[in-house]
């Protein structure tokens, strides 16, 4: 699956936004996402079978 997202140029996407951010004063923000689809948003408890693969 790697291996497939790298083919579709992502990288060159995410540059070319960052460019047109810069060049219109605005700030490209890169959130960590780590374990967020296991994080419950209301109590914020962190359940690692909620994303079972």
């Amino acid at each position: 699956m790697n291996r497939a997202i790298l083919n579709k140029g992502w990288y060159a996407l995410e540059h070319r936004t960052d460019e047109k951010q810069a060049r219109h004063g605005h700030l490209h923000v890169v959130a960590k996402t780590p374990g967020t689809s296991a994080t419950f948003v209301e109590c914020v408890h962190v359940d690692v079978y909620s994303r079972e693969s």
